[in-house]
C-alpha cells in the first residue's frame, strides 16, 4: 500500500472537516446558533428560574416565563409528597423542585478557547531592569494624552 504524502493527508483532513461541517449545517447547526447557546449557559444565573413567593417561599418560573433562559437548565426533576392523616384524609401536598444548569465554568473554558483566549503568560526577566525610563515615557504619554483631550474639549467647546 502506497504510504500518502503529508500534503496529502493534510488535503484529505481539510475535506473530512469541510464535509462534516456541511452536514452539521444541513442539520440546522451554524455558528451564531452555537454561540447563542454557549452564552445562554455562560451567563445563565439562577434568577431567571425561580422568584421569590409571597411569604417568603421560593416559586419556580413556569418555562414561558423563563423564555430562552430554560435551555440553560441540564435537568429538572419534580416530586410531590402528600401526608395523609389515619383515615386517609389529605393533611397536605407538598412540591419540590430540584433543578440544575450546565456547568458555566465548562461553558466559559470552550468559549473561550473557540475565542483563542489564553491566560496571560509569565515572562522571565533575565538581567537587571530598569524601569526608570519607562516610568518617565508613561508619564509623558498621559500628560500628553490629557492636553489632547482637553485640547478638543475646548475646541468643541468653542463652536
Amino acid at each position: 500500500m502506497k504510504r500518502l504524502a503529508p500534503e496529502d493527508n493534510e488535503r484529505i483532513n481539510k475535506e473530512v472537516i469541510c464535509e462534516t461541517r456541511k452536514e452539521f449545517e444541513r442539520c440546522g447547526h451554524s455558528v451564531s446558533k452555537i454561540a447563542k447557546e454557549l452564552a445562554l449557559i455562560c451567563y445563565s444565573d439562577p434568577a431567571n428560574h425561580c422568584d421569590i413567593a409571597e411569604g417568603g417561599e421560593l416559586r419556580f418560573k413556569t418555562f414561558d416565563e423563563q423564555g430562552d433562559a430554560r435551555r440553560a437548565l441540564q435537568s429538572l426533576e419534580e416530586k410531590t409528597v402528600i401526608t395523609e392523616s389515619k383515615d386517609g384524609k389529605e393533611l397536605y401536598k407538598t412540591s419540590t423542585v430540584k433543578w440544575k444548569l450546565h456547568d458555566k465554568l465548562e461553558a466559559l473554558n470552550l468559549t473561550s478557547e473557540i475565542m483563542s483566549i489564553k491566560k496571560p503568560k509569565e515572562i522571565k526577566l533575565n538581567g537587571n531592569l530598569d524601569v526608570r525610563g519607562a516610568k518617565q515615557k508613561l508619564v509623558t504619554r498621559i500628560n500628553t494624552v490629557v492636553k489632547q483631550r482637553a485640547k478638543r474639549a475646548n475646541t468643541k467647546r468653542a463652536k
